[in-house]
């Protein structure tokens, strides 16, 4: 999972499902604002800031 936090590894469908549902949650809630927030965005996002400085 640690992996996944740092944004150097990605979660399959199936792996985002499980821990909705673990969480009780829909997986919309689990990625709601995604998209909007960079720090979510992963490693493309990473890569940006590293450029930029």
């Amino acid at each position: 999972m640690g992996t996944v936090e740092r944004g150097e590894s990605n979660l399959s469908f199936s792996n985002l499902l499980k821990i909705a549902a673990t969480l009780g949650i829909s997986l919309a809630t689990l990625l709601e604002g995604v998209d909007q927030n960079p720090e979510l965005r992963g490693r493309e996002s990473a890569r940006k800031k590293t450029t930029l400085r």
